[in-house]
């Protein structure tokens, strides 16, 4: 069986791409008897270097070391890298980072999956293909900004925005696009449709840090993935509100600029403005439903979190990279019959995922390990309209309710005690995990349905659902 391999550099990275005109070629090699056991062989623009990889998950620190001697390797001063790993992971290994080297070009990460074959003959496989990045997005927008009698000053700014607001997180959503059209459109993807798949990943990215630089003026957080949040920063404060409004918009430039001659142009637009106004709806019932300096559990109900989540979240994380994905390989969203119209099926699926995401979030922000979180979960002091509090008044008796109200939303690590005590002798954590099965099995039921109607389809919806089962955190 031909082994498949994946590789996206700077994906998790400030680019999600190398460099804007490198090629890369890639061959994979089975090096020993061990099918598990292959060697990837790189040229960068002819300079050669190589990997030996196994096909295991690898932890952050492993992911950091693969980041700080593959690129090198690339680079050409380093002739070999063996990056090794103990902790099986199923057949498929995962080499990520989410810090990258900010020596290196771009401050570029690596991302590299080999999908294995255990005990099957393996073949050489070699893909060539252009390389977009982050700096190819970027060079347009200082272009794009000088129409607009733009000063230096003002380019490095926005630069600044994009590069601050972007960095460190997993880039699940823009990856989730590209992996998608991959999926779809197997062999027959070409560079131009992945680069087209990869420029609306960063689209997605570019939505997010738009969402997060407001939630967080919002909520007044102070960190947002390990740094200070944007409007924390010296000198920006209340400015941060027109930087996203400028992250906003730099997204209809670009969706301009690359795809205003494709058929699905307006879809694109349409699909972004809807998406930003549902989770717009979501974020504003979310804060008038638990404001933290006023608590009122009454506002409460299973209804309004299923309705903030829905909302605030499964829409542009779970559905917009798919929505995407489909129009890119030529989906077509006219078609009224719902049982045939591909994006109400995986809206039908995708939503009712994002929900249980969220769920779960919930769940990992008390019971969760912070030693793989890496954040202690503050949902209990915020006063979030969170589903374990929802199943708690569910079930309290009448003076847990009254310590409910007395305690919780409130600041102090004894109320957060007092809550949780309670969460304790209703058994909270039962109720999730019996949730969480029956959720799961729901949830691969209808994806397992959906083969009869396009078994690529379904492979899109698996690859999600993969993610985000029995996750812990």
């Amino acid at each position: 069986m031909v082994q498949s391999i994946k590789w996206a550099v700077g994906l998790l990275g400030l680019g999600f791409m190398y460099s804007v005109q490198s090629k890369v070629d890639i061959s994979l090699k089975r090096t020993g008897d061990a099918a598990l056991e292959h060697r990837i062989a790189i040229n960068v623009d002819g300079v050669d270097s190589g990997i030996l990889l196994q096909p295991y998950v690898v932890d952050q620190n492993i992911a950091k070391d693969a980041v700080e001697n593959v690129f090198p390797a690339i680079e050409g001063n380093k002739p070999r890298t063996d990056i090794r790993s103990a902790t099986r992971y199923g057949k498929t290994g995962v080499i990520t980072s989410t810090s990258g080297v900010q020596a290196l070009k771009g401050g570029a990460s690596a991302w590299i999956e080999i999908a294995s074959g255990a005990g099957q003959p393996v073949e050489e496989e070699t893909n060539t293909y252009p390389i977009a990045s982050l700096d190819k997005l970027l060079e347009f927008v200082e272009q794009d900004m000088k129409l607009f009698e733009a000063t230096p000053e003002m380019i490095d700014r926005v630069k600044h925005v994009v590069s601050y607001n972007i960095q460190g997180g997993k880039m699940n959503r823009g990856l989730a696009v590209v992996e998608s059209v991959e999926l779809l459109m197997g062999d027959q993807c070409t560079p131009e449709i992945k680069e087209k798949a990869i420029i609306l990943g960063w689209c997605v990215e570019w939505l997010q840090a738009f969402f997060l630089i407001a939630d967080d003026i919002m909520d007044d957080s102070p960190m947002r993935r390990g740094n200070p949040s944007w409007f924390k920063n010296p000198g920006i404060g209340m400015i941060a509100i027109n930087d996203s409004f400028i992250m906003e918009a730099l997204i209809y430039r670009i969706l301009k600029r690359y795809f205003r001659d494709q058929p699905y142009y307006l879809d694109l637009l349409e699909l972004f403005l809807e998406v930003s106004y549902q989770t717009e709806l979501g974020q504003m019932v979310d804060l008038i439903t638990a404001p933290e300096d006023s608590v009122d559990l009454s506002r409460f109900s299973l209804d309004k979190h299923t309705f903030i989540v829905k909302y605030k979240t499964a829409f542009y994380s779970f559905y917009l990279p798919v929505a995407l994905a489909f129009h890119v390989c030529g989906f077509k969203s006219t078609e009224t019959d719902p049982k045939k119209n591909v994006f109400e099926i995986a809206k039908s699926i995708l939503v009712p995922m994002g929900i249980y995401f969220q769920v779960q979030d919930d769940y990992i922000d008390l019971y969760g390990d912070p030693s793989l979180t890496g954040k202690i979960g503050t949902d209990i002091k915020d006063n979030k309209c969170s589903w374990l509090i929802i199943m708690a008044l569910s079930k309290a008796s009448e003076q847990q309710r009254q310590l409910l109200d007395t305690h919780y939303g409130r600041k102090s690590d004894a109320d957060e005690q007092v809550v949780k005590q309670i969460y304790k002798e209703l058994d909270v954590n039962s109720i999730f995990v019996n949730y969480s099965q029956k959720t799961e099995l729901e949830l691969s039921t209808l994806i397992e349905n959906t083969k009869s109607f396009d078994p690529k389809v379904s492979a899109v919806l698996n690859n999600f659902f993969s993610k985000i089962s029995n996750r812990k955190k």
